[in-house]
């Protein structure tokens, strides 16, 4: 843990936010010294122990946070912008100590605009309660990810999640009209609606960056209808193949579900997979794309598993988030001891041509057996392009080993070298940017300017994306 920061330091902090909202003490700063990437796998990222966070500081307004930035500009006090520490990446731990921004003070709706389908929200928001503040006024987020119950707004920008309703409403980043980001010197990018003929358009830069540019204070994001009416499916394929055949025909139809999750699991299904489909709007539209959407996967050898089991997937999907949200009132760091992902399992998230999809999984799964680890799941979510894969070893059910995160490794960069991406959902953190000059190649060259240009004493979340 880093050392404490001294007490003039403190009582500047303590002058801008207030003394409540300054935290200094050992448990405090143990709590903040990690997100939900384990702490075993943080350490073996970088070598070594994390400094962790001289102090934590919670404020309640833009203008605060524009006061703090200065003075740890003025100081090069790293600064880590958090959310609500659920990122399974490493992005939130303050790696070279100094201070740790703490967003969950800000929470308001600024401003609604129900008849023309856009809200301005604070970053520190639950992704559930602005849900549900929408859902007052007849709308809807369209960013439906797992975490939802747990994770913030500025949190999801700035990793550009990816949800169940993604089909339909496309990743957080794509619902982003624009930002309110404090820059690296204090100064300020106000949130507005930005005309997309009107140049560049410079809130494009901090999605998925991570807080390694600026931090997101707040964001305009789309709104949607709440449908008049959502109809849900599973239907099981008899191959891999076959399913992904039928998702790739809907495409071509422009049938359009809103939520696509396709997987199969061979511990536990053999060679079926499953399908799981939702359509969603307009009730004479839903009836169209879902006739149509149900013949394309019959044509294809689906077999219809019934409501129970397409009700069942919807109403569990945010299960996990609600477990780690009761393990998390008990304290992060005992919901970080008991997350899943820590026990020897890896969960790859990538992206690849849609015409290289299955000859990647046929490569990857023949890399896998040759290893002797266990492939838990093979799946689509959301775009046919979005593949994830889910491997374990089964020798060692407690944490990840060199093996795992070896072969974790050649899977990426397998799918790189096939002309994907190592991430399609929860963006570089710790975990990933070893492989970053791989990912971007010369596009390193243009970030580097950019963190350089914005942020010369590389104060802004040092030592993540590769920078």
């Amino acid at each position: 843990m880093s050392e404490s920061l001294p007490a003039s330091a403190v009582r500047s902090l303590k002058n801008i936010v207030g003394p409540e909202h300054v935290l200094t003490g050992d448990d405090e700063r143990e709590e903040y010294a990690f997100d939900a990437f384990p702490p075993d796998r943080v350490v073996k990222a970088l070598g070594g122990e994390p400094a962790g966070p001289a102090a934590i500081v919670r404020p309640g307004s833009t203008d605060e946070v524009r006061a703090l930035v200065r003075l740890a500009n003025e100081s090069g006090t790293p600064i880590v912008p958090f959310g609500a520490g659920t990122g399974v990446m490493g992005a939130a731990v303050p790696v070279r100590g100094g201070l740790v921004i703490d967003l969950g003070r800000m929470q308001s709706v600024r401003h609604l605009d129900a008849d023309g389908l856009v809200v301005q929200v604070e970053a520190g928001i639950r992704l559930k309660a602005l849900n549900d503040t929408l859902r007052d006024k007849g709308l809807m987020l369209g960013h439906d990810p797992w975490s939802q119950p747990i994770a913030t707004l500025g949190g999801a920008i700035s990793t550009d999640g990816v949800g169940y309703l993604a089909a339909r409403y496309g990743s957080m980043g794509e619902q982003v009209l624009g930002l309110e980001v404090v820059l690296p010197d204090g100064g300020l990018i106000e949130a507005k609606n930005i005309s997309l003929s009107a140049g560049a358009v410079p809130h494009r830069l901090f999605v998925g960056a991570e807080g390694a540019l600026g931090i997101i204070t707040a964001a305009v994001v789309r709104a949607f209808p709440m449908p008049e009416t959502r109809m849900l499916h599973a239907i099981a394929f008899e191959s891999f193949a076959k399913g992904y055949a039928a998702i790739l025909a809907m495409g071509r139809r422009d049938v359009r579900p809103s939520m696509i999750d396709y997987s199969e699991e061979p511990l536990v299904r053999g060679d079926e997979s499953v399908l799981y489909l939702a359509f969603e709007g307009m009730e004479a539209r839903v009836a169209v794309e879902q006739r149509e959407g149900l013949r394309l996967c019959e044509g294809h050898g689906g077999r219809d598993l019934g409501q129970a089991e397409a009700r069942r997937f919807w109403d569990e999907r945010h299960l996990s988030a609600e477990r780690w949200e009761r393990r998390n009132a008990e304290g992060r760091s005992l919901a970080r001891r008991e997350a899943p992902w820590t026990r020897g399992l890896d969960y790859l998230h990538l992206a690849l041509p849609v015409d290289r999809v299955l000859d990647y999984r046929e490569r990857s799964l023949a890399l896998i057996e040759e290893t002797g680890l266990e492939v838990r799941e093979v799946a689509i979510w959301g775009r046919p392009d979005l593949f994830s894969l889910m491997l374990a070893d089964p020798a060692n059910g407690e944490r990840p080993t060199d093996l795992l995160d070896a072969t974790s490794q050649r899977l990426l960069e397998l799918a790189q070298d096939m002309g994907g991406s190592m991430e399609y959902c929860h963006g570089v953190g710790l975990k990933l940017q070893r492989l970053m000059e791989r990912e971007l190649g010369g596009g390193m060259l243009l970030l580097r300017a950019v963190k350089s240009a914005l942020d010369p004493g590389n104060i802004m979340n040092p030592g993540k994306l590769g920078l």
